[in-house]
């Protein structure tokens, strides 16, 4: 290409410019143009789809935010037709931060006492959230609500009047909840939050126009009492929130695409593949389908990018699913915010001049050390205990045998030391180790395997992938040599 050196260069720019990390929560809402609509997560925005599972980074958030703000969700609605999104309201339930009619936690502390009081105030907030809609009020607070509300009857009747107007009015309503892990600061009462929300969103089935729509992580599933009625139904129904290869890559793309550093290079690069450029449709960046979808129109345009392999050779591995493999969870998954902060950190790692391509191989691994650190930190904003579960592991070699990290563990005095810092912060401790009565070790190992950090090899030995392993400055034997920087 005649124009590589520049071209590169300013594919550079835009790639350094990604965000270190942007979250978004439920107020919050992304700029219509910041928003990839793939089709395999229509589920995360369909109102009959009442929970999506989702890591932490996977975008549950971003996608309730998404939800919650009827503008936003209007600039979306065009490309997910089927969904008939042009006829949803949206309330706020529980989120991230109370806002409108959302509950706060201090608010469930103080009228949630018991499983028969957190049944009725579910439904009670149901009830404020149709009001809401439509411009109704029996009640001014959830206080006064439970008062008038306190007979289960009552609130029967007050609800099936209000899912009529809603149904005559033409209008379908989701309340919304998020960020579920704060509805409480301790397993009993979380466990028994979580279980009644459940209990009334199948209750919430029999109306047609009320629904509730949870966004969970997948541990918090898992804790829900195995003697749950139709937990099993709640499980197959649920939307699993997962990014593939080619949905990362057209983030990405989606990005360079969008951003005024790259655009007009990007689009030249695609014109060099024969691939239209990209066009704006209802105020968002719109690329050609096979850019999108097609893994080997992707992997050619990312060899323009940052070069066919990781090395002098294939031996390496080839740069297009060399990333996305060194950014997975044991189970496979790799956040958007981890791909894109691996890209932003590559581009910004050193300045080539006049480069052949936009990124080097040192960079983008480079770019992995740092998107480990930034997944390490985002794990310990949700289980603070994870700092203190990693740290004893620096220098062990992976794949290992469990013993070699209870050894660890036991050195440090890991288990005391979780439970102590627990219970003087106010944080929530593994839940294995609250209710299993064998080792308190393997507890631990189990509850760092349900959230993706460790796997057991079928062989025995515990393996820890690059994701999780750099930032606890691990080993791998055989492993690239990465940046390591201690959590």
């Amino acid at each position: 290409m005649a124009r590589s050196n520049h071209l590169m260069t300013d594919i550079r720019a835009g790639l350094a410019a990604i965000p270190p990390d942007v979250s978004h929560v439920v107020g919050n809402p992304p700029h219509l143009q910041e928003i990839l609509t793939p089709p395999g997560h229509a589920l995360a925005l369909d109102p009959e789809s009442p929970i999506v599972v989702g890591a932490r980074g996977a975008g549950k958030s971003f996608w309730a935010s998404v939800i919650a703000d009827s503008e936003t969700l209007a600039g979306v609605a065009p490309f997910y037709p089927r969904l008939r999104l042009a006829d949803v309201a949206v309330r706020p339930g529980f989120v991230d931060q109370p806002i409108g009619i959302s509950v706060s936690r201090d608010t469930l502390d103080e009228l949630a006492i018991d499983e028969k009081s957190t049944r009725a105030l579910w439904l009670v907030l149901a009830i404020r959230a149709a009001e809401d809609v439509l411009n109704e009020s029996t009640c001014d607070s959830l206080e006064s609500g439970m008062d008038i509300y306190k007979r289960s009857e009552s609130r029967e009747r007050r609800l099936r009047e209000l899912d009529e107007k809603l149904r005559k009015s033409g209008i379908r309503l989701v309340v919304l909840f998020d960020a579920l892990d704060r509805l409480s600061g301790d397993w009993s009462n979380l466990r028994i939050r979580t279980t009644t929300l459940l209990e009334t969103l199948l209750t919430m089935r029999a109306f047609r126009s009320i629904k509730f729509k949870l966004f969970v992580r997948p541990e918090q599933l898992e804790s829900v009492p195995s003697n749950f009625t139709d937990l099993s139904k709640l499980k197959a129904g649920s939307f699993d929130l997962r990014w593939t290869a080619t949905d990362l890559y057209a983030l990405a793309y989606t990005w360079l695409a969008g951003h005024s550093d790259s655009s007009v290079a990007f689009a030249s690069l695609l014109e060099h593949f024969r691939v239209p450029s990209p066009t704006v449709r209802d105020g968002k960046i719109s690329l050609a389908e096979h850019v999108l979808r097609d893994p080997e129109i992707q992997s050619k345009i990312f060899v323009s990018i940052a070069g066919p392999y990781m090395g002098a050779d294939k031996r390496r591995g080839r740069t297009y699913p060399w990333l996305p493999k060194h950014l997975a969870d044991t189970r496979g998954r790799v956040t958007p915010r981890s791909f894109l902060t691996a890209l932003g950190s590559a581009a910004r790692f050193e300045k080539l001049p006049q480069p052949r391509y936009a990124l080097s191989i040192e960079g983008i691994k480079h770019g992995v050390s740092e998107a480990s650190v930034l997944r390490v930190d985002q794990l310990k904003d949700e289980y603070k205990w994870i700092e203190l579960a990693l740290q004893p592991l620096a220098g062990q070699e992976v794949p290992c045998q469990q013993d070699q990290i209870f050894d660890r563990w036991l050195e440090a005095d890991t288990i005391q030391e979780i439970r102590r810092q627990s219970r003087r912060e106010g944080y929530l401790a593994p839940f294995q180790m609250e209710t299993v009565d064998d080792d308190p070790n393997y507890a631990l190992l189990r509850s760092l395997m349900e959230i993706g950090v460790v796997e057991k090899r079928p062989d025995g030995r515990a393996n820890i992938p690059d994701l999780f392993r750099i930032a606890a400055l691990m080993l791998r034997r055989g492993g690239p040599r990465l940046n390591r920087v201690p959590i």
